[in-house]
């Protein structure tokens, strides 16, 4: 798949966001070397209170906030334990989860603010990729040429003139551009 993308123009991907990120890593970084691959958190929220009683989401919520919003790789790691003390009596399976995934989820708090925001629900990925998602569901069956020049054009016009979400994602940008150089 990455290699027809990159075959279709994709020059170059410097952040992935997966909910198999260790699958994709080797397979995004044979093609695009400088690629930094990332977990996809809100694909592994909802996974999560899909195997909780909702009587619990509250509090499991707040504890998993607090692993999420972590200021930093120690701060992550530091919620993380408080997790696990909490609530491998009663959800080992979710807490095995999210284990699994430390390393990344702390890789993720050593990112700037800007870019932590366009990773979470709501943030920029979501948004092309939903507007994506309904561009293809939209009409008949669709090729991957056509998807990929919907997806070139949707980034297009997001990047383009001077709508209000332009301006509210230009320091997402700058993050970007300071973290993931182009080389």
């Amino acid at each position: 798949m990455f290699e027809a993308l990159r075959a279709g123009g994709v020059q170059d991907v410097r952040l992935l966001a997966s909910p198999l990120p260790e699958a994709m890593h080797h397979a995004a970084t044979t093609v695009w070397p400088q690629a930094s691959v990332h977990l996809d958190v809100p694909g592994l929220l909802r996974s999560t209170f899909e195997r909780v009683p909702r009587h619990d989401w509250m509090a499991l919520g707040h504890d998993l906030a607090r692993i999420h919003d972590a200021a930093d790789p120690a701060d992550a790691r530091t919620a993380f334990a408080a997790l696990r003390g909490t609530w491998t009596p009663q959800y080992p399976e979710v807490v095995r989860r999210w284990e699994r995934h430390l390393d990344l989820l702390a890789a993720r708090a050593a990112l700037a603010g800007p870019i932590r925001q366009a990773l979470a629900a709501g943030g920029l990925l979501t948004a092309l990729t939903t507007r994506l998602e309904h561009a293809v569901a939209a009409g008949p069956a669709r090729t991957e040429a056509w998807i990929l020049q919907t997806a070139n054009a949707i980034g297009e016009h997001l990047t383009r003139g001077d709508q209000p979400w332009v301006r509210r994602w230009a320091p997402v940008r700058a993050a970007f551009e300071t973290t993931f150089p182009r080389h």
